[in-house]
């Protein structure tokens, strides 16, 4: 109860003032008044908390994603889903704006890097795992293996998100739907 309190109330600090820009004192007290010793106890510091924040959004995000493939019905039903998908979720969405601080964090912090990296992975395989049962579901095979499209569409949205924090007024939609329409050509399955 009070670890969630304190990763929300850290999500929106993050967001909108930035991660230097933070202190845990107030985060504590925006997470309901808690010390900064109830956020120390919770995380062992601020980088800790930032990694814990990212982690936490991508949960959200790919459960999500899930929810959304599981109303496909029909092959190339995907792409308008996943695009439709990446529009609520990322279009005016205060997630991506801790992504540089993140960055910079994981660039001077060998611990933060790894589970970066690792989560990175974990994302990786989670988005392999769905296009599988897409593809075993829907009775199609993709053209990419599943991994590699899996590699391309996480490297996208991270990178979309980077160049929507650059030119907040861009639509980046059409550019995602594009990209998203060739990783997800496919052929009926070979029976």
């Amino acid at each position: 109860m009070t670890r969630g309190r304190i990763l929300e109330a850290a999500e929106h600090l993050f967001s909108d003032q930035g991660f230097a820009n933070t202190s845990v004192e107030e985060i504590g007290q925006a997470a309901g008044g808690f010390s900064k010793g109830a956020v120390y106890s919770n995380f062992d510091n601020k980088t800790e908390l930032l990694v814990a924040v990212f982690e936490a959004q991508y949960l959200r995000l790919t459960a999500t994603l899930d929810e959304a493939l599981g109303q496909v019905t029909e092959p190339g039903e995907q792409t308008a889903v996943v695009v439709a998908w990446y529009g609520e979720h990322f279009r005016n969405n205060p997630w991506p704006d801790s992504l540089p601080d993140l960055f910079a964090v994981a660039r001077t912090d060998a611990t933060a890097r790894r589970r970066l990296r690792d989560h990175f992975r974990l994302i990786e395989s989670t988005v392999t795992a769905m296009v599988k049962s897409e593809q075993a579901r829907l009775g199609i095979r993709y053209e990419l293996a599943p991994a590699t499209i899996a590699a391309l569409a996480v490297s996208i949205v991270a990178g979309l998100a980077i160049t929507g924090l650059l030119e907040p007024e861009r639509d980046n939609s059409e550019l995602f739907a594009g990209a998203l329409g060739v990783l997800l050509q496919s052929s009926p399955a070979a029976r």
